[in-house]
C-alpha cells in the first residue's frame, strides 16, 4: 500500500512540476511555503472533527493516534477510487485498539460533511459572485453538487448509510461489542452506534468545514499573490478564491480520479479566469502550483506526525477517552 501510495502520488508530483516548468512565471518562494503553511493550517479543523466522531462513536481517539491516521489518508485520495482513505485511517486506529465499522463510518462522516459545506459553498458563491448567465453551466454545476453533497450529511440519511456500510463491514460479535452495555440487542445484528451521529456532532463538522475551507482558499490566494503581485486582499478576492477551491475540489472528489486530476485543475482555471479574471498565465501557473504546494505540504505532515509516532513508539499507549455518553 505504502508503495502504491508512493508511486501515484510522485507521478502527480511529476506532471505537475513538468506543466510548470514550461511557463515563464516564476513566483516568490516565501509565498509559496506560507500557502504551504496555511493549508497545513487548513486541515486541522476537520482533524479535530474527526477526532470528536471518533469520540462519540466510542473509538481510539488520542491526538497521536488521529493526525497520523488523518495525514496518512490524505496521501491515499491519489490512488485511483480514494477507497485507500478510508484503509488507511481504518488500519492506523485499529492499531490503537478500535473497531471496523466504527472507525470506517467515521472516515466517511468526516470526508462527506467536508465535500457537503465545500457544495454548499460553491453554489452560494457562484450565485452571488459569479455570472450564471455567461456559465450557465457551472451553476447549474454547483447547484447538482450542493444536493448530492449534502443530503448524505443530514443525520437520518447519514445513519442509514452508516447502518447499510456497517451491514456489510461488522460481525455480529464485533456489533455487540461497539454497542453501549445498556442498549438491548433485540435480535439486530447491527451496531447502534449510528445513533449517536446527531445534529450537535455534525453541527461540529459543518463549522469545522467551513474554517477548512476559509484555509484552503487562503492558499490559494497566498499561491496568486506569490505570482502577481497585484492580486488584491479584498473580500470580492477572497470570495473568488474560495469559490475557486470549492467547486474543484468537491466535483474532483466526486470524479473518483487520483486527487481529482484534470477534473480539479480544468475547473479552477475556468473559475479564476472567467469568474474571478486573472490572466491566464498567471492562473495556469498558480493551478498548477497549487497542487505542487498541496502535495509537498501533506507529505511533510506525513512525514512528521510518522517520525513523532515511530519515536514514541516505546511509550505507554494514549488513555482511551471515554465517549460523552459514558461520561
Amino acid at each position: 500500500m505504502a508503495g502504491l501510495v508512493v508511486w501515484f502520488v510522485y507521478g502527480t508530483l511529476r506532471q505537475s512540476i513538468a506543466e510548470f516548468s514550461a511557463t515563464a512565471i516564476r513566483p516568490n518562494p516565501w509565498l509559496l511555503f506560507a500557502a504551504g503553511v496555511a493549508y497545513a493550517a487548513a486541515l486541522a479543523p476537520m482533524a479535530w472533527f474527526w477526532r470528536q466522531t471518533l469520540l462519540a462513536l466510542g473509538q481510539p481517539s488520542g491526538w497521536r493516534a488521529v493526525l497520523r491516521a488523518y495525514c496518512l489518508g490524505h496521501l491515499g485520495k491519489y490512488v485511483p477510487g480514494k477507497g485507500l482513505v478510508v484503509v488507511l485511517r481504518t488500519g492506523a486506529i485499529r492499531q490503537a485498539g478500535g473497531q471496523t465499522a466504527p472507525i470506517a463510518a467515521s472516515v466517511f462522516v468526516e470526508t462527506l460533511t467536508m465535500m457537503s459545506v465545500g457544495g454548499v459553498l460553491a453554489c452560494v458563491l457562484l450565485t452571488t459572485h459569479g455570472d450564471g448567465a455567461a456559465e450557465p453551466w457551472l451553476a447549474a454545476l454547483a447547484a447538482g453538487l450542493a444536493v448530492a453533497a449534502a443530503a448524505p450529511t443530514l443525520p437520518p440519511v447519514i445513519r442509514r448509510l452508516v447502518r447499510r456500510l456497517a451491514r456489510v463491514e461488522v460481525s455480529p460479535a464485533e456489533a455487540q461489542a461497539s454497542a453501549p452495555a445498556n442498549t438491548p440487542s433485540a435480535g439486530d445484528p447491527l451496531p447502534s452506534f449510528a445513533g449517536r451521529l446527531t445534529w450537535r456532532l455534525l453541527g461540529k463538522g459543518w463549522l469545522a468545514a467551513a474554517l477548512a475551507w476559509t484555509g484552503l482558499a487562503g492558499s490559494l490566494w497566498l499561491t496568486l499573490r506569490s505570482l502577481d503581485a497585484g492580486f488584491p486582499l479584498t473580500l470580492v478576492a477572497a470570495a473568488y478564491c474560495l469559490l475557486a477551491v470549492t467547486l474543484p475540489v468537491v466535483a474532483g472528489f466526486l470524479s473518483l480520479l487520483p486527487g481529482g486530476l484534470l477534473v480539479r485543475d480544468g475547473l479552477m482555471l475556468q473559475l479564476l479566469t472567467g469568474v474571478a479574471g486573472v490572466a491566464e498565465p498567471v492562473a495556469l501557473a498558480a493551478t498548477v502550483l497549487l497542487r505542487v504546494v498541496w502535495i509537498v505540504s501533506e507529505a511533510a505532515a506525513c512525514a512528521i506526525v510518522e517520525a513523532v509516532h515511530r519515536g514514541s513508539a516505546g511509550e505507554p499507549p494514549e488513555p482511551k477517552e471515554p465517549s460523552p455518553r459514558t461520561r
